[in-house]
């Protein structure tokens, strides 16, 4: 899940609900390549761990520190830990992410 973009139209998204992880139902939109997309522009990216894996070709692994993601082509992800959760920096997970876009099919 990502904040919309400003060339992004909802017109183009399908109405998805959704179960969040505390038990509540929402409705979302989701783009042609699959992503959800919420209308705040600044919204925390979740980029579940199988993409990472799947799309991106990332190596996911656990170590004393927390969290190791390696990219194909640029190494080792910076991570962090924020409320107990991993984070990798936005700016990371978008530019990578923007490499292997490919239209989901329907």
């Amino acid at each position: 899940m990502r904040g919309k973009l400003k060339n992004e139209s909802w017109k183009d998204m399908t109405e998805v609900k959704v179960t969040l992880a505390c038990g509540r139902e929402a409705t979302l939109r989701m783009n042609q390549w699959g992503t959800m997309i919420n209308d705040k522009a600044l919204t925390e990216p979740i980029v579940p761990l199988g993409k990472l894996v799947s799309k991106l070709n990332c190596k996911v692994e656990w170590d004393a520190e927390g969290l190791v993601v390696v990219h194909p082509e640029r190494g080792r992800l910076p991570t962090f830990q924020k409320g107990g959760c991993p984070h990798v920096p936005r700016q990371m997970v978008s530019r990578s992410s923007k490499r292997s876009r490919k239209p989901k099919e329907r």
